[in-house]
Order: structure tokens, then C-alpha cells, then sequence
């Protein structure tokens, strides 16, 4: 039996790299904000001579990376403007937190611990007026699939609103009871439900989902019954 004939062919890589660095002077409600972050965007390709006899395919390199370096500039200008913004979406979010946690604190609850600043401002936000006092809060280390249960007990006449954020912007968080009864399944990086006594269990079983692996801050609030929650879900 013959051995197998061996053949060789040539394949050449190309690779290039554009780099930049992003330097951002930013005035927010909450103050002033500079920040820097080194940028780069690659783009590879290869080059072979096509064998039909030995089945090669052959592949010709985009002749942009070769003679014309300025076309990688549009994917940079697409991470710049991805970092922009984040960095702008951050900085309005933290005014926001900070508008509510005065007012939250104007109110006459409590001053925030730092860890729950997030929540509390939310809630604010949902409730204003109507909010009473928290009930709990808590962290969640939230995995796709796995839903995060979170303690509920509705003690009439007061409602219940449940508040979750998540330190990652790019989390999408769903909050939903296991009878289908209240859910907020917009897929945003907050999100919140609000139940009332004879809408649903007394003791309801609440449950916190995501998209991507999160680190999550949850809390439960003691409200007045009113108008439905910023999410429409009540």
C-alpha cells in the first residue's frame, strides 16, 4: 500500500492594529468628571494561492489592510463611541441617584447607606411620596437560567415595591412573581414591581433574572397604595 503523497502551500497573515487614546473633560448635574482609556481595534486576514488538485481553497486578503491603514479608523470611532456613552449614560445616572437620594432623605427617611444609595433612589423615583420605609435589602449574584429569589411579604394595607439594579449597565434584569401575577420583563439595568394586598399572594415568591452573569443590589420597600409603578406593572 502506497503512503500518502504530502504537499505544502503558502499562507500569509496580515494583521493591523490602530490605537488611540480617549481623554474626556465631562460637566455633569453631579459635578465635573475627567476620565482617559486606551482604545486599539486589529483586523486580521490571510492570503493563499487556491490548489483545486489538493482541494486548497483559495482566499485573497481585503487589500485594505494592506494599503489603506484610515479604514480601521471607522471601527475605532465606534469603540470611542461606545465608550462615550457609557461614561455619558454613567454620569447622567449618577445625578439622577443623587436628586433622589436628597429628596428620599428630604422626606425624612433615613440617610442611604452608600451600598443601597442605587436602590433607594429608584425606589424614590417609583414612589416618591407614596414610599414608607425599607423593608430589606440585599445583594444578588445573578447567573443566566438561575432565577435569584427575593424575600416578599405583603403587609396590608400597606403595598410592597420590590427595586433591583445592577452594577453592569449593559444587564438586562427581569423581576417577576412565580404566578405571572406582577413582572417588569423590559430587560433594563433597573428594574422594580409594586404588589398591593389582594392583588396576588400575600406571600409572594419574587424572582430576579438576567441576561449576563451580575452582581446585583435588590431592596424592599413598604409603600402607599396609588398609582402604578414607572413600569406600568402594578
Amino acid at each position: 500500500m502506497k503512503g500518502l503523497l504530502q504537499w505544502s502551500y503558502t499562507k500569509t497573515s496580515y494583521q493591523r492594529t490602530v490605537s488611540a487614546s480617549l481623554d474626556v473633560d465631562a460637566k455633569f448635574a453631579s459635578g465635573p468628571r475627567r476620565w482617559s482609556k486606551a482604545l486599539s481595534s486589529t483586523v486580521a486576514d490571510y492570503d493563499v494561492v487556491g490548489d483545486p488538485r489538493h482541494n486548497v481553497p483559495g482566499h485573497g486578503v481585503n487589500r485594505d489592510i494592506v494599503e489603506r491603514p484610515e479604514s480601521l479608523l471607522p471601527s475605532l470611532g465606534l469603540l470611542i463611541a461606545r465608550e462615550l456613552a457609557e461614561q455619558v449614560r454613567a454620569g447622567i445616572n449618577r445625578a439622577r441617584e443623587e436628586r433622589a437620594v436628597k429628596a428620599f432623605e428630604a422626606a425624612g427617611h433615613e440617610a442611604a447607606r452608600i451600598e443601597n444609595r442605587g436602590v433607594d433612589a429608584t425606589a424614590f423615583d417609583v414612589a416618591g411620596g407614596r414610599l414608607q420605609k425599607p423593608v430589606q435589602h440585599g445583594d444578588a449574584t445573578l447567573t443566566p437560567g438561575t432565577a435569584f429569589t427575593i424575600p416578599a411579604d405583603i403587609a396590608p394595607p400597606s403595598c410592597l415595591l420590590v427595586v433591583a439594579t445592577a452594577s453592569d449597565p449593559e444587564a438586562q434584569l427581569t423581576l417577576s412573581t412565580a404566578d405571572g401575577t406582577y413582572g417588569d420583563l423590559r430587560g433594563r439595568s433597573s428594574t422594580t414591581i409594586e404588589m398591593c394586598p389582594g392583588e396576588g399572594a400575600s406571600k409572594p415568591v419574587v424572582q430576579l433574572s438576567t441576561n449576563k452573569a451580575a452582581q446585583a443590589r435588590w431592596g424592599v420597600y413598604a409603600t402607599d397604595a396609588g398609582s402604578p409603578n414607572s413600569s406600568g406593572q402594578r
